[in-house]
């Protein structure tokens, strides 16, 4: 009888843990058994997309004067330049290099990013809303807007 309790209470704890510890060694399994190959070029293209958020980001801290050029310029060469390696580890992946077509494939995108950059970045000088490129009045506070193009 006396051995009855702690019996009983090691039971309960292993059952305990049994029961804690199944979903983590489950998830584990899971993850062995995902296709690797899948996994680096996921997280080479989710890299890829920091690089170029991060691209537009220093631009829009330049635009607005919270970055000096020269920082600008240094930041921007090291974010291609690593930009660029990513992009032809993927590519070797997908089992193609060519550097040529990297380098216009990231041109291209950080044009396109720009284009979207300089929409958001159109604000009345004077009280500081957004405006539309076509608009010559702020509707806001009624100032002359100088023209874009």
């Amino acid at each position: 009888m006396d051995y009855f309790i702690p019996i009983a209470c090691t039971a309960l704890l292993g059952g305990l843990v049994l029961y804690v510890g199944y979903p983590l060694f489950a998830a584990r399994r899971q993850t062995q058994r995902a296709p690797t190959s899948t996994l680096p070029a996921k997280d080479l293209l989710e890299r890829k997309e920091q690089l170029y958020a991060s691209i537009k980001e220093i631009e829009f801290d330049l635009s607005t004067g919270k970055l000096a050029e020269e920082d600008y310029l240094l930041l921007r060469a090291e974010l291609e330049r690593e930009a660029l390696q990513v992009l032809q580890e993927v590519d070797q992946l997908n089992g193609q290099v060519d550097s040529t077509a990297l380098q216009n494939q990231i041109e291209a995108d950080i044009h396109k990013l720009r284009q979207t950059a300089t929409v958001a970045l159109s604000l009345c000088p004077s009280c500081k809303t957004q405006r539309q490129p076509e608009d010559r009045f702020c509707s806001q506070c009624g100032a002359h807007l100088a023209e874009t193009s």
